[in-house]
């Protein structure tokens, strides 16, 4: 802590890769290729069965990188992304709700650095027929995730 009595932001610890002794290699593979497994875990742990902190953490780990400056804060918001978009089978099957507030988050985000919109108007709110995901900068995070077939929908 410092001498003003603040205290650091605690994050969620965001699983990396699966490497575990008793896992074979096809099976490690495949824990690695889907995290969905590896989602379904943290939200069952450490988020007590609520995915949508999650999407609170990244909206706060988001807010602490552009307005403190912090590297860590941006360091959590991509390994929030790097763990949502390595699923394969959450997104539709297990955490449809939770994926829709993502990518709306992410949505408001993107929008916000790219200047499309002040921070007192609606965030994240998409008309009919707007992308959820538009830019260039949505294709760089998203060209090797389930997501890239969705952005181009």
């Amino acid at each position: 802590a410092s001498r003003d009595g603040a205290r650091p932001c605690y994050y969620s610890s965001i699983p990396r890769l699966v490497k575990l002794a008793r896992m074979s290699s096809e099976e490690r593979t495949a824990a690695n290729m889907d995290r969905s497994a590896q989602l379904q875990a943290l939200v069952e742990g450490p988020l007590g069965g609520n995915a949508l902190q999650l999407v609170g953490e990244l909206q706060f780990a988001f807010l602490a990188f552009l307005q403190g400056h912090s590297p860590q804060g941006f360091a959590q918001w991509k390994a929030i992304l790097g763990l949502c978009f390595g699923c394969l089978e959450a997104p539709l099957a297990a955490l449809p709700r939770f994926f829709e507030c993502l990518l709306r988050a992410l949505d408001s985000q993107l929008a916000f650095l790219q200047g499309e919109v002040g921070p007192a108007e609606n965030l994240g709110q998409a008309s009919a027929g707007e992308h959820i995901l538009p830019g260039v900068a949505a294709e760089d995070l998203l060209q090797d995730s389930f997501f890239a077939s969705a952005a181009k929908q």
